[in-house]
């Protein structure tokens, strides 16, 4: 499906029919991720950790949906990396508040991770990705 040509009559069935090209979720998450790192300000930080907490459950609330929807297995992998990330996300918040030490390969480990949900699939990709990546830089020390 990557690469494939729509024409007039393609019929509009797939996810990337229905994602909106900027996600304004994922923007709002960016601007809070930079004033916290800008100066720990309190309500971006529970703002973030109510969106990522969202994100972190989304695999489990899609696997169902997923299951009765073949179209939608072609974002599957997606909605995983979604989780992942949020949880990096949660984790890198908590090394950032200092409620949380981060093992000696955490950076390494959740840096592959984010490069790896970098991808796109099925024509779509994760917003949040460099925000998320821009908490995980900054927590390890």
């Amino acid at each position: 499906h990557q690469g494939a040509t729509y024409t007039f009559f393609s019929p509009l069935t797939r996810v990337v029919d229905a994602a909106t090209p900027d996600a304004a979720p994922a923007r709002v998450f960016k601007k809070h991720a930079a004033s916290y790192l800008a100066g720990g300000d309190d309500a971006s930080l529970q703002n973030m950790k109510a969106m990522l907490q969202l994100w972190n459950e989304n695999h489990r609330r899609m696997v169902p949906l997923i299951d009765r929807s073949p179209v939608l297995r072609e974002i599957e992998t997606l909605s995983k990396d979604l989780s992942l990330i949020a949880e990096a996300g949660l984790e890198a918040l908590d090394i950032l508040s200092g409620s949380r030490e981060a093992a000696s390969d955490w950076r390494l480990r959740k840096t592959e991770l984010l490069d790896a949900a970098k991808k796109p699939r099925g024509h779509t990709e994760l917003m949040v990705v460099d925000a998320i990546r821009q908490l995980v830089e900054a927590a390890q020390p």
